[in-house]
């Protein structure tokens, strides 16, 4: 199955920003904006970034013809596997 990941706008607005203030090497620096980065929840203020991020995401997947990744706890999405959590009893 084809999976595209999600690529974040701010992040590619600053490669771009970088290509633009490095011209000789913009060709190159310019490939790097299709890579996936992650998004972090490390604090409560990230949070509120969320619904902007889901937004963006349904919105490249809707141009994408790929489909999403429907993921849960037992399914594998095709590039990564996640084990379920097992909690320990007390």
């Amino acid at each position: 199955m084809d999976v595209n990941f999600f690529l974040n706008p701010e992040y590619v607005a600053s490669v771009e920003a970088t290509a633009k203030a490095f011209p000789a090497e913009a060709e190159a620096i310019r490939k790097v904006k299709q890579y996936p980065t992650g998004l972090w929840l490390d604090s409560i203020a990230h949070v509120a970034n969320l619904p902007l991020w889901l937004a963006e995401a349904r919105k490249q997947q809707q141009a994408s013809a790929s489909p999403p990744c429907q993921w849960s706890w037992s399914t594998t999405c095709p590039t990564a596997t996640v084990p379920p959590i097992r909690r320990q009893e007390s």
